[in-house]
């Protein structure tokens, strides 16, 4: 089963998944729908754990974006094969980026981030 749509369903029950600091999945609300779903939970876990990260962290490049940042870059795991990396550009939007471990340069990719978005907010204060 998809992990977004099983996401959905949770949360047209009234109820909330997330992930504990201990990196335990926790449902969290009341009636008697909460106990339909921890056999999906255990048997949808990782799915689950990934797409709940990446919602986190999708959230987190928004958060910092709202707060005034002009952009926001987000990188888990340097090591790994691509390397993914999250992005967001204020006024522009949110992406994600599988790079090759072998041609990855976060100093690079901040470079091209800076002058993309310095040339976005100059092209939107010319408008």
């Amino acid at each position: 089963m998809n992990p977004a749509l099983i996401l959905e369903q949770i949360a047209a029950d009234g109820l909330t998944l997330s992930v504990s600091e201990s990196g335990n999945l926790y449902l969290d609300g009341k009636g008697s729908a909460v106990s339909d779903w921890p056999n999906v939970i255990r048997e949808n876990k990782q799915a689950l754990l990934a797409e709940l990260r990446v919602r986190a962290g999708q959230a987190s490049l928004e958060d910092q974006i709202k707060a005034g940042r002009k952009y926001a870059v987000l990188v888990d795991d340097a090591s790994t094969d691509p390397v993914l990396v999250k992005v967001g550009i204020k006024g522009i939007g949110t992406f994600e980026l599988a790079i090759p471990h072998a041609h990855y340069d976060g100093l690079a990719l901040l470079e091209v981030i800076e002058q993309f978005s310095t040339d976005a907010q100059l092209e939107r204060k010319a408008a």
